[in-house]
Parts: C-alpha cells; structure tokens; sequence
C-alpha cells in the first residue's frame, strides 16, 4: 500500500468512527428522554388513580407536588361532564421540577 492509501483509509475510518460516536450519543439521549416520558406517564396514572379511588379530591389544582417524588409536580382539572350529576373529567398534566420539558 502506498503512504496515500492508508492516509486516505485511516481518514474514511475516523470519519465512520465519528459518526457511529455520534449514533451512541443520540441513542443516549432518546434512552434519557425516554425515561423521563415514562416516569411523567406513572405518576400521571398514579395520579389519576388516586383520584379514582378517592385519595385526592377531584377539583382542579394549579400546581402541587407528587407525594412519592417532589421532584414531579402536577396540575389537575376537573370539570363537570354532560347532564349526569357528578361526572367529570378529569386530566392531569405532569413536569419535572428541574427540566419541565419532561
């Protein structure tokens, strides 16, 4: 092989290096992001629950933090659904206190 060639293959090499580096650190970060989506959708369910089973009161609630992880907070509103007395719906929506992305 000539001084060129493995010039030329060591640079396709790194080049093919960098980009898979860069598939790793994208999968990372949709494992991440992932994550938190999940934990978000349990306490919502969890919420919910809660409020099925009469452990919180169905009426609408600006801001308050998850019991079982302070670092969730959640709004509840319930409104009166329909002609049925007592019917509500009801929909909680979820965020991390330190990134309310999630």
């Amino acid at each position: 092989f000539t001084l060129l060639e493995v010039i030329l293959a060591i640079a396709i090499l790194g080049v093919s290096l960098a980009i898979i580096g860069e598939g790793f650190r994208a999968g990372l970060a949709n494992i991440e992001q992932a994550k938190h989506e999940v934990r978000a959708s349990l306490v919502a369910e969890s919420i919910l629950s809660s409020v099925a089973a009469g452990e919180i009161l169905p009426e609408s609630v600006g801001e308050a933090a998850y019991t079982f992880d302070p670092n969730w907070v959640y709004s509840l509103t319930a409104e009166p659904q329909g002609d049925v007395d007592g019917l509500l719906a009801v929909s909680v929506a979820v965020h991390h206190v330190n990134n309310p992305k999630y």
